[in-house]
């Protein structure tokens, strides 16, 4: 009932990091330090430190510190920006992971409201509030809170805009398939039941990577 957002463990905060990277526009050398508030689990799986190791990407995605960094300093965490060679070559946001730390936040807000007239979810906590805030040299302090809800809900990561920007990222990171080419295997996927010959899709699908 949910498409993951980002390809990164959810208690790294690539949702509020991102949000927050690209309403401001921070530089590296101007951040003092970054703080992360998670759940209680979240810590024991994506909170040490962050180290390159003979497998980047993998300890990008399961590191709370990198990709925290990551999406405060580029707006952005995809594929693309967690390709084991980008994470060796991008050592600004390798340097800024050194200068986020995994704490409560004060400011974070109470728990919000159950709302009864949303799609039920399973998901358990999804109204207690999680995120990032940047504090930098210059004194000045920059926040953005979500709950599990409006970041992963339904409504979020059902929508269809969401999800074809999703499929847009992943089909343009593989080269597989150009713009158009994406937009027409999710229009084929809509019209499934509605179509008697799907040759048609499984012949866009039927790409030869060899």
């Amino acid at each position: 009932d949910t498409i993951k957002p980002h390809p990164c463990c959810c208690f790294s905060q690539a949702c509020t990091a991102c949000e927050l990277g690209r309403q401001h526009s921070f530089r590296a050398d101007d951040i003092e330090l970054i703080q992360t508030h998670m759940g209680s689990s979240g810590p024991s799986l994506t909170g040490g430190a962050f180290f390159m190791g003979e497998n980047p990407q993998t300890n990008a995605q399961f590191s709370s510190a990198y990709v925290t960094a990551l999406g405060v300093l580029r707006g952005r965490m995809g594929l693309k920006e967690i390709d084991s060679d980008q994470v060796r070559a991008d050592t600004e946001v390798a340097e800024l992971a050194k200068r986020v730390v995994m704490a409560p936040i004060e400011e974070i807000p109470p728990p919000a409201a159950p709302d009864d007239s949303l799609i039920p979810w399973k998901k358990q906590g999804d109204n207690y509030y999680q995120g990032v805030k940047v504090v930098t040299k210059d004194g000045k302090v920059f926040t953005c809170f979500r709950t599990s809800r409006e970041l992963i809900g339904p409504e979020t990561t059902m929508a269809m805009d969401f999800i074809r920007r999703k499929f847009h990222e992943c089909t343009e990171f593989s080269g597989l398939y150009s713009a158009g080419e994406s937009n027409d295997i999710i229009d084929g996927m809509m019209e499934l039941e509605k179509d008697d010959n799907i040759a048609p899709l499984i012949e866009m699908l039927s790409v030869d990577i060899w």
